[in-house]
């Protein structure tokens, strides 16, 4: 698999977990906890990974 497609499909899933831990977290009245901090994180940690990574192939 190429790996632009393999972090793209990472980031995707990354983000989706994301929404769902911020939709619980609102739903249950709660702050945010830290899962959903660290997986914000890894988020943007990712994308910026990708970024760079398409920065470099030009």
């Amino acid at each position: 698999m190429d790996k632009n497609i393999k972090m793209k499909r990472q980031i995707e899933e990354v983000r989706e977990t994301l929404n769902n831990k911020l939709l619980q977290d609102i739903l249950n009245k709660e702050t945010i906890n830290m899962d959903t901090l660290n997986l914000s994180w890894k988020l943007d940690k990712l994308i910026a990974d990708y970024m760079k990574k398409k920065i470099l192939d030009k």
